[in-house]
């Protein structure tokens, strides 16, 4: 992600994203399920090192901006404890980072589309679990 942030769209190296045009109070980021979907998985150390430098530019970017990490029901161990542990060394550094797990026990079979993507009733129950705590700590 952090070779294709820039871009407005992925496939597209030549457009830019101008980080100016809009400042948002709060960015979420819900990464690591492909990482993690195949072996080999990532080594830790190096996920977490790009991991934490990804919220850096991010935070960078966008001075004052909360960013909220998801771990979603498609995410499970190893992801799930290494972007944990990123999370919180960064909170213990005093950055404005939160964790939210998503567990996978709130979806059902009937949450699942194309190819156990979550659908639109899947997507639902997730954004009740993250909507609170991000309305929580914006203080919405």
């Amino acid at each position: 992600m952090p070779d294709l942030y820039d871009r407005t769209c992925c496939y597209d190296s030549t457009g830019k994203w101008d980080f100016t045009r809009w400042v948002p109070q709060a960015v979420v980021i819900n990464l690591g399920t492909n990482d993690f979907s195949t072996q080999p998985h990532p080594d830790k150390a190096v996920f977490q090192d790009a991991y934490i430098r990804l919220i850096g530019r991010i935070q960078g970017l966008y001075a004052g901006a909360k960013v909220f990490c998801v771990c979603g029901p498609m995410i499970g161990e190893p992801c799930l404890g290494y972007i944990r542990e990123a999370v919180t060394q960064l909170r213990n550094g005093g950055e404005a980072v939160y964790f939210i797990e998503v567990k996978s026990s709130i979806m059902t079979s009937a949450d699942w589309g194309c190819d156990w993507h979550p659908n639109v009733k899947g997507q639902r129950k997730i954004a009740g679990v993250i909507t609170p705590v991000i309305r929580d700590a914006m203080g919405w």
